[in-house]
């Protein structure tokens, strides 16, 4: 399964966050005989059926697209997790999908750990700025368009919040 900390920490080498300490470090194992494309397949194109059909009820199901914010957003509850038989990794770059619809310029992810509990990603593209949204309102931080956060109650009150607080971005997220 993908590695959370693998993906965070490069962001498969696709947010312009990566240091070019990574790229050097990366560089460095292909040359000591690390197989980069074993390695690529390994994490991203090796999937369970479990994993494969949450991306699936992911994309049909749940996610929402807020066009006035242009804002999208997968709020999965346990019972979802559970349906899928949920492990470490599972949900990893869903949020992205979200982010590569057109005109979408915000995405997060909801994942709902316990009854009182809520994880979040935050995607953006551009200028936005997900880390203010994850620090000034979900206990969290990250880079401009790369954050995470956490909400402290249910997951429908999680998404009353975010749907809330982006009245507050609208003139960022629609210029």
């Amino acid at each position: 399964e993908p590695s959370s900390t693998t993906t965070a920490s490069t962001s498969s080498f696709s947010y312009g966050s990566a240091s070019g300490k990574a790229h050097k470090v990366a560089g460095e194992m292909i040359d000591c005989g690390a197989d980069n494309l074993k390695v690529q397949a390994a994490i991203f194109q090796e999937n369970s059926l479990d994993r494969v059909r949450l991306l699936g009820y992911s994309l049909f199901e749940n996610m929402k697209v807020l066009e006035e914010f242009q804002t999208g957003y997968f709020a999965l509850s346990r019972k979802d997790l559970n349906r899928f038989n949920f492990k470490a990794g599972y949900t990893e770059g869903l949020v992205n999908y979200a982010l590569s619809v057109k005109n979408v310029r915000f995405a997060v992810l909801l994942l709902e750990r316990d009854d009182e509990y809520v994880k979040m990603s935050f995607r953006s593209t551009g200028t936005f700025p997900a880390n203010d949204v994850a620090s000034t309102y979900f206990n969290g931080g990250g880079h401009r368009n790369a954050a995470g956060g956490e909400f402290q109650g249910t997951l429908p009150q999680a998404v009353t919040k975010l749907a809330e607080i982006l009245h507050s971005y609208k003139n960022e997220l629609t210029n």
